[in-house]
């Protein structure tokens, strides 16, 4: 989960993208593929991450996560989204 990375560069270039290829050429794979699946949101904050996590991303069963840590997730949430509010009591 990489937001700010994430939200602006073409698919191919983002943090996940790059990572997952320098994995599959360094040989640490065994051969084995490396997919990499991006869920940065723009703007969130650690709590609305790990909301996240949760309602998603384990949905996919991962064998590793990847989360890039910037300043603005220790802030206060600044908005709600659908996928934030959904599932939660007010």
């Amino acid at each position: 989960m990489t937001p700010s990375l994430s939200a602006r560069s073409g698919f191919e270039d983002t943090f996940a993208q790059v990572t997952a290829r320098l994995l599959e050429r360094s040989g640490t794979l065994a051969g084995r593929r490396c997919e990499a699946m991006n869920f940065g949101v723009s703007g969130y904050n650690s709590a609305q991450e790990v909301h996240l996590f949760e309602r998603k991303v384990l949905s996919f069963g991962p064998d590793a996560v990847v989360l890039a840590y910037v300043l603005n997730d220790s802030e206060p949430t600044l908005f709600y989204s659908s996928l934030w509010t959904a599932g939660r009591s007010a």
